[in-house]
């Protein structure tokens, strides 16, 4: 997750404002890398992003509200979330490399992995 206007010659976790779990197994947030996984993912792995509204309901947000930013592999939730308060520039954002890398993208249209 990041903001929408950023510098494509960067790696997004590498950005200010933006959260990233890479296949390298590092998590960045803010552009510092916070934790190394030991959960590695690859081909045919299901990622999952999650945004957590710390108090109340996320549908309906005020500025200075505190939000968790949280991760999952394959439906199962990572032990490691991080917190942000400005949530109005934060957009979903991917990096693939390589000539045959694939992403499928689900937004609420299929049943989501994980489960509350």
């Amino acid at each position: 997750m990041g903001p929408l206007q950023f510098n494509k010659n960067q790696n997004i976790g590498e950005m200010v404002g933006s959260f990233v779990y890479a296949s390298n197994w590092k998590l960045f947030s803010n552009g510092k890398q916070n934790k190394k996984y030991q959960s590695v993912f690859g081909s045919n792995d299901v990622i999952g992003c999650g945004l957590k509204k710390s108090k109340g309901l996320i549908k309906k947000c005020l500025p200075g509200d505190d939000f968790r930013i949280f991760w999952t592999l394959n439906g199962a939730k990572l032990d490691y979330s991080c917190s942000i308060k400005d949530v109005d520039n934060l957009y979903p954002l991917v990096s693939i490399f390589g000539e045959d890398s694939k992403v499928v993208v689900n937004f609420g249209t299929k049943e989501f992995l994980f489960k509350k």
